[in-house]
C-alpha cells in the first residue's frame, strides 16, 4: 500500500522480484529497480558502476578525497552539499543513498579486493565538519581491517606523487582487460 500511495521513494529489491514472480514478468520489475538506482548517479557513470559490480579488483589513487566508496554517510552528504548547492534535500539524499549502495559489492561471496591509496591530502581536508573528518577517519581505520580492503596514505612528506595529479581507478577482472577509470 505505501507503494501505491507514493509514500515508498524506493521499493526494495525483494518488492520487486515479488512483482516479477506475481505478474509474470520474468525481471522487468527488478531490472527497472536497478535503472532507477542508477538514476541518482550521471548517466554516464553507469557503465562504470555495471563494470565495478563485476570487478575482482578496485584499485584506486584518490588526490584530494576520500574514495567513494569509502566515503561515510555524513562525509557523502557534506560533499554533495557543497557540489550541488542549489540542490534539494531529497536530491542529495538520494545521491548520498546511490553512493553508499555501491558498498553492495562488498557484500557478494567472493567480494572484490579494494586497494586505495589516499594522498594526505584527502585525510586533512576538512569535509563538513570536525565531527565529520573524524567519523571519516574511524571508518577508514574499520575498513582497513577487512582482509577485502587495503589501505595506505602517501604523506605530504614523499614529494610530488609518480602517478598522475588526478584521481583514478582500475578495476581488474577474471576474464576481461583491465579498465581504467
Amino acid at each position: 500500500s505505501r507503494v501505491e500511495a507514493g509514500l515508498l521513494r524506493m521499493p526494495s529489491e525483494k518488492f520487486a522480484k515479488g512483482c516479477d514472480k506475481a505478474f509474470g514478468t520474468g525481471e522487468l520489475f527488478t531490472d527497472l529497480l536497478h535503472r532507477i538506482d542508477q538514476g541518482d548517479h550521471p548517466s554516464w557513470f553507469s557503465p562504470y558502476l555495471d563494470l565495478e559490480r563485476k570487478a575482482t579488483q578496485i584499485l584506486g589513487y584518490s588526490t584530494n578525497l576520500v574514495k567513494g566508496m569509502l566515503q561515510t554517510e555524513d562525509y557523502a552528504r557534506s560533499m554533495f552539499r557543497a557540489y550541488f548547492s542549489q540542490e534539494i534535500p531529497e536530491v542529495i539524499e538520494a545521491k548520498v543513498a546511490a553512493r553508499l549502495r555501491r558498498r553492495e559489492v562488498f557484500e557478494r561471496e567472493d567480494p572484490p579486493l579494494l586497494w586505495v591509496i589516499l594522498h594526505e591530502a584527502c585525510l586533512r581536508t576538512v569535509v563538513g565538519s570536525a565531527q565529520v573528518m573524524t567519523d571519516q577517519l574511524e571508518y577508514l581505520l574499520t575498513a582497513a581491517a577487512s582482509r577485502h580492503v587495503e589501505l595506505q596514505v602517501l604523506p605530504f612528506s614523499a614529494g610530488v606523487p609518480a602517478a598522475s595529479a588526478e584521481p583514478f581507478t582500475l578495476l581488474d577482472f577474471h576474464d576481461q582487460s583491465t579498465v581504467l577509470y
